[in-house]
């Protein structure tokens, strides 16, 4: 069985997936979900706690979710992490170019990550100008397309 947490920033989403869960587990069989939760503050020991105690061995991160932290922590512990439907909004590209402290800071994130599919082929290339790795970074449609859409669990899979 693989053993999924999913966390979120936000009530609304955590309440989504919690009722998304059954239909999950329906799909995939061999996945159990452990009940959602918000995420934790990014702060350092908050995050290397929330490793130790889950000891994940993939984080899968959407869209614009960086968590400076967590990346490095998780990084550090040879953890991969995965940014799906990557997008930035034009304005969060601004500000982080015209920063150059903030600029380092999604340098270090952006190139720590061992995948990354960005919503469109320049946000794909924003990313890499960012230094994510091209030979690891791919661009598809966003996921929310996909929802609501009527495609089975194992078909989202594949298109993944």
């Amino acid at each position: 069985k693989i053993r999924v947490k999913f966390t979120s920033s936000n009530m609304t989403a955590r309440d989504l997936v919690q009722a998304r869960i059954p239909e999950l587990q329906t799909g995939f069989p061999l996945v159990t979900c452990d009940p959602p939760s918000l995420m934790p503050l990014d702060s350092s020991w908050v995050m290397q706690r929330f490793l130790d105690i889950y000891k994940p061995q993939l984080i899968v991160l959407i869209e614009s979710e960086l968590w400076p932290c967590m990346i490095h922590h998780a990084s550090k512990r040879g953890i991969r992490i995965i940014l799906l439907d990557a997008r930035l909004s034009s304005k969060s590209i601004r500000n982080w170019q015209r920063n150059r402290y903030a600029k380092s800071l999604i340098q270090a994130m952006v190139s720590k990550l061992d995948a990354v599919v960005a919503q469109s082929d320049s946000m794909r290339d924003q990313l890499v100008d960012f230094g994510a790795r091209k030979d690891k970074i791919y661009s598809a449609p966003s996921l929310k397309f996909l929802n609501g859409a009527n495609v089975e669990p194992s078909k989202q899979a594949t298109v993944l």
